[in-house]
């Protein structure tokens, strides 16, 4: 994001929330942003990536009656996998809609 606001190929960060418009420095942000969503699942899932953000307590939590970390190898699976749906499902809507510039 930054190299494509500094050069000047981006007017503004909303721009990349409409990869539609074809516009080169906005297609390569989401390049790497998909090659990092495939590493990190890859990592995290098949790397025993969980056993070690569990056993080091890297992933934390806050709610309205407790605050801890995650300390489960299948929870911290469980909340990767929801990121990363959510994620996906962010990415897809601004694929998918056109979404208005400010």
């Amino acid at each position: 994001m930054g190299i494509g606001c500094t050069i000047g190929g981006v007017p503004t960060v909303f721009h990349f929330c409409r990869p539609r418009d074809g516009n080169p420095f906005v297609i390569a942000w989401w390049v790497i942003l998909f090659i990092e969503y495939i590493l990190g699942f890859y990592w995290i899932f098949f790397c025993k990536g969980a056993e070690k953000l569990a056993k080091f307590g890297m992933i934390s939590y806050q709610a309205l009656w407790k605050t801890g970390n995650i300390s489960s190898p299948k929870m911290v699976k469980l909340v990767c996998l929801l990121f990363l749906i959510g994620g996906l499902i962010a990415a897809i809507s601004m694929w998918v809609k056109e979404i208005p510039l400010p």
